[in-house]
């Protein structure tokens, strides 16, 4: 476990989830890369290279919890892979703000900004809208990486 294990059992328990090592384990994945976008397969491959083996149900259902509970984020790409982030500044708000390379596209996410998030709220206070409920809105920006781009 990494020097982030006081933050990570917060988080778990903040979440209302239990606080299994396979959850620690895979938690400490994202504390250890804030705002990268990580898919099921590069996850996998983070683990192990951590030396630990989730089987691939545990992971999936991990993610799925983290992520219902608001401690990640997640995103479907252009290649229509789901990837998923820890942004600590993302909680409280609905809107979100991707950057994905169109040659490797690796997603960085980031806090939407100030003027996104009252855009989206200037719109939603559109009368065609009031039968619905904004849950949370994305913008996502497409571009090549400074990695790809050297």
């Amino acid at each position: 476990m990494t020097d982030d294990s006081e933050l990570i059992r917060g988080l778990l328990s903040s979440a209302g989830l239990r606080c299994t090592q396979a959850g620690q384990q895979l938690l400490a994945v994202f504390v250890a890369a804030p705002r990268d976008a990580l898919s099921h397969a590069e996850i996998d491959l983070a683990l192990q290279g951590n030396g630990i083996r989730l089987n691939r149900v545990t992971l999936y259902r991990l993610l799925g919890r983290l992520k219902h509970a608001g401690v990640l984020t997640s995103h479907t790409g252009e290649d229509r892979i789901t990837r998923f982030a820890y942004v600590p500044e993302a909680y409280d708000s609905p809107c979100a703000s991707y950057f994905e390379c169109q040659s490797c596209h690796r997603i960085r996410q980031s806090k939407a900004p100030e003027a996104l998030t009252e855009l989206l709220n200037e719109l939603i206070q559109d009368p065609s809208w009031r039968d619905y409920q904004l849950l949370n809105a994305n913008l996502t920006i497409s571009g090549i990486c400074a990695e790809c781009r050297s």
